[in-house]
């Protein structure tokens, strides 16, 4: 009977907490999908500007991708961490690939062993971003958990109630106030003669 309807202003912020919600554990989809795609389609379109050699264009097009790809990955993930970098690794190097191929077809297609060789050799390359991006970003979790714990440690409420009593303030009295001196700059003062 005196239940309350959320406005629209409440049903908005209540869908931005949900947001906020840390996400089950598993593999995630939809990030590694958008990072790839994303990530392909730019070193596609560099790769596709790109002058000069093919080979340097692919080196730039589709391994540039590849590198980066696990580093926004593997941050973003609790399960599986090496495995999701280098399975968005592979995919956007991909995405890059048929970017390239699609935009420049005939300056890229009689050089597709070189593409296949590129690529072949980026995947050692994710592998082992992959495996560092997990290393550090275990180590960040742990320095942040050490962290916390010595914040919680040394902040207790028993302590700050201690450390710093509150105390009323006091004001002077009209004497006191009479009797100080006022300071004045010495660009201020005036010349006694």
């Amino acid at each position: 009977m005196g239940e309350r309807v959320a406005g629209k202003g409440e049903q908005k912020e209540n869908r931005s907490l949900a947001r906020l919600a840390p996400a089950p554990a598993g593999w995630r989809y939809r990030v590694i999908g958008y990072t790839a795609l994303a990530m392909g389609v730019i070193g596609g379109i560099v790769g596709w500007r790109t002058g000069g050699p093919v080979v340097g264009s692919l080196s730039m097009g589709v391994g540039l991708p590849m590198i980066m790809a696990p580093y926004f990955v593997v941050p973003r993930t609790k399960t599986n961490r090496i495995w999701q970098g280098i399975a968005t690794g592979l995919l956007s190097g991909l995405i890059a690939a048929a970017v390239i191929l699609v935009f420049a077809t005939g300056r890229f297609l009689p050089a597709w062993k070189e593409m296949v060789t590129t690529y072949a050799e980026y995947v050692l390359a994710v592998v082992g971003i992959s495996w560092l991006s997990v290393k550090l970003s275990d180590w960040t979790e742990k320095r942040r958990m050490k962290y916390d714990a010595d914040k919680n440690k040394t902040t207790s409420p028993v302590q700050t109630q201690t450390l710093f009593p509150k105390r009323p303030r006091m004001r002077a009295t009209k004497a006191q106030e009479a009797e100080r001196a006022q300071r004045v700059h010495r660009y201020n003062r005036k010349n006694k003669k």
